[in-house]
């Protein structure tokens, strides 16, 4: 099946304060969608374990349209679209009920992963099972993030059990979330988040203790997201920003 589709209905705790779905509900959305489309090709989380290898998701860049909110449906399509080098591409669209009219888009990048080192490997045409499409939401690839001159820090955190997923280390939605929550401007309501774009650079498992940075830049905001013990990188990530 070259192109998958999903059905979702957007609940209360999917929400933030003003009833509009959360960023991070929305990456949710979009991995759950990628994994039963790689299911269904013998490439998904069940398909690849007796072979040793998982998907890992590499970047994310999602732009947000239009906020769906509260009690409302929507149609998410999603389709392989490339594989290149390392990497496996894919885009997602997120349509209302009626399934016209665009809300969301996003294109994501996936390593191909040996599941007991969480080495890279190369994906090899025997392992390519997704079929390629060449529609293609976003011509820049996801996850090119620079860095400005000065991040100060936000706050600290330890890595909790509920952040952790069946992979054994932190889930991306949950970076994503801890973004979010660095945002006070956004808390109140005084602007809106029309993209976001994360890169995911190294993995965060139970108990680490994990800083985040963030810096306001023009029309957004960038983050980054440091181990504390090791100075090692886990996430770089950049919000554009719309008044409300």
């Amino acid at each position: 099946m070259t192109k998958w589709s999903d059905n979702y209905f957007i609940y209360s705790f999917q929400c933030n304060p003003h009833g509009k779905i959360r960023i991070s509900a929305i990456a949710q959305i979009l991995q759950e969608s990628a994994w039963m489309h790689a299911e269904s090709c013998n490439a998904g989380y069940h398909s690849l374990k007796p072979e040793g290898l998982m998907w890992v998701l590499s970047g994310l860049k999602i732009f947000i349209k239009d906020a769906l909110g509260w009690g409302e449906s929507l149609k998410l399509k999603t389709w392989g679209k490339k594989y290149e080098n390392l990497f496996a591409y894919r885009d997602f669209e997120v349509f209302d009920a009626s399934g016209n009219e665009i809300k969301i888009q996003a294109s994501s990048a996936w390593l191909l992963v040996d599941s007991k080192t969480h080495r890279p490997r190369r994906i090899t045409p025997g392992l390519q099972r997704i079929p390629p499409e060449l529609d293609s939401v976003y011509d820049a690839k996801p996850g090119q993030i620079n860095l400005p001159a000065r991040m100060d820090s936000v706050r600290e955190l330890k890595v909790l059990y509920s952040d952790i997923d069946v992979y054994n280390h932190v889930n991306n939605t949950k970076y994503i979330q801890w973004c979010i929550d660095s945002l006070d401007d956004y808390h109140s309501g005084k602007f809106q988040i029309t993209e976001f774009e994360i890169r995911f650079v190294s993995e965060a498992h139970l108990n680490d203790e994990v800083v985040i940075f963030y810096q306001e830049i023009n029309n957004g905001y960038v983050f980054q997201a440091k181990n504390k013990e090791l100075n090692k990188e886990i996430f770089r990530a950049q919000a554009k920003t719309s008044i409300q």
